[in-house]
């Protein structure tokens, strides 16, 4: 079994620069940084937890707080947290709220009390929800905190480290496309009213049809929860209740997959009856018939992103300095495919 010290003679450094590259205590030149790396993967070496908690007082767990695990996003997230933090030694746990701000709130408080390293959330709450969000604040800032770091929302004000998309642009730019490729009637499969970042795309939706001078009508709305089966429902149920409309734009990829399952089995061609964008780009987007348009999220750097922003925490065991707490955007952009009767090359159209 391969330790520290055979990392180091096989990349041939010290035991202090594997050490510093494999925790970020210390920042290493880039080729330095490559040549341990290279041996980690040489040896498969994976640091030892039990021992790292035992030096540190407390085990090197993060709790991961996810809204509904059954949604495609996640594993992307996870993988990107996987990769970081378990050549570190760290383990993650995982906790499901199912989009209820009561249970996600049972899992934090029983995680604080554990004194688990840090945790990474996906919150459901109100931003306006002060006694909760100061109730994680006021943890920051005790002698050994435990480190928060909000995905998808921006909890700057309570001083948590947060990582986000331009959800609102995100909607905006699907149904622009939609108008690009000839739409004017645009129906909507919005996310769960409990999902802070789906009101967002619906907020976006609506800004273009006010920019197309399309009118917004509540016929065209329908809320899912981000699975197949709501997309299917909610598109079967526009057909059956007579619903004009000569598009989709589902706020993720899964209700829109499940869209096109219900328009084809309906008699409805798509595109060339129906157009349908998703929203995240997973995976299975580029599989399907057609091949489904989406608005890309780089999923797997924001799991890397938040696990590398948590990790600069916990080994510096700092707060934010003068209460500036981290803060990441990242970009999205358009990835047109055959469900908008965009031309595409020949092949998968990989995310």
């Amino acid at each position: 079994m391969s330790n520290i010290k055979m990392v180091a003679e096989t990349a041939g450094v010290s035991i202090a620069t594997v050490s510093n590259v494999l925790r970020g205590a210390k920042p290493v030149s880039p080729k330095l940084r490559k040549k341990v790396l290279d041996a980690v993967e040489l040896l498969n070496y994976r640091a030892d937890p039990i021992a790292s908690g035992l030096k540190s007082k407390r085990m090197n767990t993060v709790a991961l707080v996810l809204t509904r695990i059954e949604n495609q996003f996640f594993p992307y997230i996870i993988d990107g947290i996987q990769r970081v933090m378990e050549p570190l030694g760290y383990t993650i746990s995982f906790f499901i709220s199912n989009n209820r701000v009561s249970l996600e709130k049972q899992h934090v408080i029983s995680l604080l009390n554990s004194r688990v390293a840090g945790i990474i959330i996906n919150s459901v709450a109100e931003p306006g929800d002060a006694e909760y969000f100061n109730m994680l604040a006021s943890q920051l800032r005790q002698r050994n905190p435990i480190h928060i770091v909000s995905l998808e929302r921006d909890f700057r004000r309570y001083g948590i480290d947060s990582i986000v998309i331009d959800n609102l642009l995100g909607g905006k730019m699907a149904t622009d496309h939609l108008f690009d490729m000839g739409c004017q009637k645009i129906a909507h499969i919005a996310a769960p009213e409990t999902a802070p970042w789906g009101r967002q795309r619906l907020e976006g939706y609506k800004i273009s049809l006010a920019e197309h001078n399309a009118a917004f009508r509540l016929s065209n709305v329908a809320s899912g929860d981000f699975l197949p089966a709501s997309g299917y429902v909610q598109t079967r149920d526009f057909i059956l209740n007579g619903v004009e409309f000569d598009s989709v734009f589902a706020a993720n990829d899964m209700m829109a997959i499940g869209s096109i399952k219900a328009l084809l089995e309906y008699g409805l061609n798509v595109p060339d009856d129906v157009k349908v964008i998703g929203y995240d780009n997973i995976f299975l987007a580029s599989m399907i018939t057609p091949s489904l348009s989406s608005v890309h999220v780089p999923i797997r750097r924001m799991g890397e992103e938040a696990a590398q922003m948590l990790v600069n925490r916990i080994e510096n065991n700092n707060i934010p300095p003068d209460g500036e707490p981290a803060y990441l955007e990242l970009p999205i952009s358009l990835t047109p495919r055959k469900s908008t009767n965009a031309p595409v090359n020949i092949g998968w159209e990989l995310y």
